[in-house]
């Protein structure tokens, strides 16, 4: 996806809730607009849909409906599930279960209670290798515990890379060394070197996702 997109996203999502928000139905967008031009033209004022006070919220929208109904968005999406099962397959065949046996959107849960692992430490130890996941309860863990049995990833930030089937099974093997060896320093710094190693082939954004801006938005001088 574009940077711009990526960055408006971010910074919209830290702002205080708004009237209609970006998952909400866009079915009351109808009516607001109705009403909305209904006052401008009583009014004979310029019409405008003023469903909150951020601006760049419209645009967004806007960017982001037209870029999903584009053939190369759509192709975006099956690469990341389809990098999603290739994970999970290979994080399984390192001998982690994921609930429900694999997975068939852009995230898994892995539970890790046969490694002895609590969520938070996996994800510290993971982070400290410059490995994102992200704590997570999993069934049967007590309600009021702060220790949860497993972990949440998903190759969708990777995917945007330009990441395959090739780095999701590399990506599998650095996670189970990990995880089988959170003491070892050695494992730890190895893995470590490994990352940087990947990542640097592979940009933020990689040129095969990126949209067309001039197909979106022709007068747009932003660079992805």
């Amino acid at each position: 996806m574009p940077a711009f997109i990526l960055i408006q996203f971010r910074t919209l999502m830290s702002l205080p809730p708004l009237p209609i928000k970006p998952s909400g139905d866009l079915g009351k967008w109808d009516y607001s607009l109705q009403k909305t031009v209904r006052r401008s033209n009583r009014s004979s004022c310029q019409p405008r849909a003023p469903i909150s006070s951020y601006d760049g919220y419209h645009c967004l929208s806007a960017v982001l409906l037209k870029e999903a109904m584009s053939p190369q968005f759509k192709a975006y999406e099956h690469q990341i599930v389809k990098n999603s099962r290739t994970l999970a397959k290979f994080l399984i065949s390192e001998g982690f279960k994921i609930f429900s046996g694999g997975t068939d959107t852009h995230v898994m849960l892995v539970n890790l209670r046969d490694q002895g692992m609590t969520g938070d430490v996996a994800e510290s130890i993971l982070d400290s290798v410059g490995i994102t996941v992200n704590k997570c309860k999993v069934p049967f863990d007590a309600p009021d515990s702060p220790k949860p049995g497993g972990i949440r990833l998903g190759p969708s930030a990777v995917t945007t890379r330009g990441m395959k089937k090739h780095e999701m099974e590399q990506v599998a093997k650095l996670v189970a060394l990990v995880l089988k060896n959170p003491q070892d320093r050695k494992v730890l710094d190895n893995v470590r070197k490994e990352v940087k190693q990947l990542t640097k082939k592979f940009p933020l954004i990689s040129e095969e996702w990126k949209c067309s801006q001039t197909a979106i938005l022709p007068n747009c001088q932003t660079n992805c």
